[in-house]
C-alpha cells in the first residue's frame, strides 16, 4: 500500500521525467545522434531504387562540379550558386541511378563512343 501512495504522490515528477526523456531521444533521432551512440553510420544519403547513393560519393560530385564551375568562370563559388549545385548534383545523382536502373531493365546497354557496330 505504501508504494502505491508514493508512486501518487510522485505522479508529476515521474511525467516530468518521462517528458523529458523522449524529447531527448526525438532530439538524437532527428540529429542522428542516436546513430553514432548505436555505431551505426548513417554513410547513404539516398537509396533510389535499392541501390545506395554514399555522402562520399555526393560529396566527390559536388566537388568535381564546383571545380567545373571554378575553371570555366574564374570565379570563387558563392554561397548561391554552391546550394544550386548541391541541389542539381543531388538530382543528378539521383538521375543517373533511375536511369541505369532502367536501362538495366530493358536490357539496354552503352557502347563506346564510335562503336555503331
Amino acid at each position: 500500500m505504501g508504494t502505491m501512495t508514493n508512486i501518487r504522490e510522485n505522479t508529476g515528477i515521474i511525467l516530468w521525467i518521462l517528458v523529458f526523456a523522449f524529447g531527448v531521444i526525438w532530439v538524437l533521432q532527428d540529429s542522428g545522434g542516436v546513430d553514432v551512440i548505436s555505431g551505426t553510420s548513417a554513410s547513404n544519403l539516398i537509396v533510389v531504387d535499392g541501390e545506395s547513393i554514399s555522402h562520399q560519393e555526393y560529396r566527390e560530385a559536388l566537388d568535381q562540379r564546383l571545380e567545373v564551375y571554378r575553371q570555366q568562370t574564374g570565379e570563387q563559388v558563392s554561397a548561391q550558386r554552391r546550394d544550386i549545385e548541391e541541389q542539381r548534383t543531388f538530382e543528378g545523382l539521383v538521375e543517373d541511378r533511375l536511369i541505369k536502373h532502367e536501362m538495366d531493365r530493358l536490357g539496354i546497354t552503352e557502347s563506346p563512343p564510335g562503336d555503331r557496330g
